[in-house]
């Protein structure tokens, strides 16, 4: 079981990130990949965090007893799994059918500094 709109929204959150990674230069994917590894650590773990801590019953005593915290916990743990797992799909989708024909140029040969003279 999964959180829909946990899902749809940290599936967007992660695309970006890895679409970042995957249309930076080629010389500094690394260091954006670091980042953005960073990022969407972060971004999962508050995920995780606000989804486990939703509580659906109409008896808030409910929420308090081990059984529910431990659905809630996963519920979030494979929301965010699912997101991630969706947001490669569409990278590589993004991949083929777009970025693999067009890919990015670098900074170092597309500089043209315009003086007085041009």
């Amino acid at each position: 079981m999964i959180n829909g709109g946990g899902w749809l929204g940290l599936s967007a959150i992660f695309a970006v990130l890895l679409l970042v990674v995957q249309r930076s230069e080629r010389s500094r994917r690394v260091i954006t990949l670091a980042v953005m590894a960073g990022a969407g650590w972060l971004v999962g773990a508050y995920g995780i965090y606000r989804i486990s801590r939703e509580c659906r019953s109409l008896v808030a005593r409910m929420c308090t007893t081990g059984v529910f915290q431990q659905h809630a916990q996963v519920t979030a743990t494979n929301t965010v799994i699912w997101a991630v797992v969706a947001a490669v799909v569409v990278n590589i989708l993004f991949w083929a059918f777009i970025g693999r024909y067009n890919p990015p140029r670098s900074s170092e040969e597309d500089i043209k500094v315009l003086g007085l003279d041009d």
